[in-house]
């Protein structure tokens, strides 16, 4: 069994970048000069885990996981006040103790692309004055995808009461499939996603295990069978 802890950064303590220096494009241009460094632009940031993603060989793990809370400082900090998140990163790890995801940060291992394969993910940040909603398919709505036999899907809306003038949600969704590590999201200078009083974050991540059960899945195993090789295979398949 595979277990993994996934990791957002948003935005409250200067650092560097959690997954390294990125490469940026410009049309067909790669590398194009550009200041990827969040720190150096004056950002903070903080630190949320989802809970515990464990799963066997070929598992599509594709889950609600909850609400789940912000850190108590930030909660504090910005209660009554608007939080301005210019940038995230976002990583799957292997945590010790297991199970026990944010409790000795400096010892989390990054999974490795061959492992897990994150297809996409999709979140929220809500605050004091708004709530999630479970909604059921509309089938005549084509955004449903495919009427009464698609998924329920979540929907952010105001508390009676909410202030106005500042959103009370915000959502963040990326399709960029193994390589989201590495993709910078960052929002140019003077733009940000607002908030006001955030509370809690959720998520749905959609992520496939590929790793081949032979050549472990601890963090001892990370340097055996560096390059993907399949395992496995269904009867109906061949």
């Amino acid at each position: 069994m595979l277990v993994v802890a996934g990791t957002i950064i948003s935005a409250a303590v200067p650092s560097g970048n959690m997954n390294g220096k990125y490469s940026v494009s410009s049309g067909a241009r790669m590398d194009v000069p550009f200041n990827d460094d969040y720190a150096s632009k004056g950002n903070e940031y903080f630190d949320v885990y989802s809970p515990e993603i464990a799963t066997t060989y070929g598992e599509n793990f594709w889950t609600d996981m909850g609400l789940n809370p912000l850190p108590d400082h930030i909660v504090q900090r910005f209660a009554g006040k608007v939080l301005a998140i210019t940038g995230y990163e976002q990583d799957q790890v292997l945590v010790e103790p297991a199970g026990k995801p944010g409790v000795n940060p400096d010892k989390d291992v990054s999974v490795p692309i061959n492992w897990a394969y994150n297809h996409h993910y999709e979140g929220y940040m809500v605050g004091t004055h708004a709530e999630l909603e479970r909604v059921e398919p509309d089938p005549n709505n084509w955004a449903d995808h495919g009427g009464p036999n698609a998924p329920a899907k979540w929907v952010a809306t105001d508390k009676p009461g909410a202030p106005q003038g500042f959103p009370t949600s915000q959502y963040f969704s990326e399709g960029n499939g193994g390589e989201s590590r590495k993709s910078f999201h960052g929002y140019p200078t003077g733009y940000a996603q607002l908030i006001h009083s955030p509370t809690q974050w959720h998520i749905t991540p959609m992520q496939i295990d590929t790793r081949k059960r032979e050549c472990g899945v601890t963090a001892a195993s990370i340097k055996n069978c560096t390059k993907f090789e399949h395992w496995l295979e269904p009867k109906q398949a061949r």
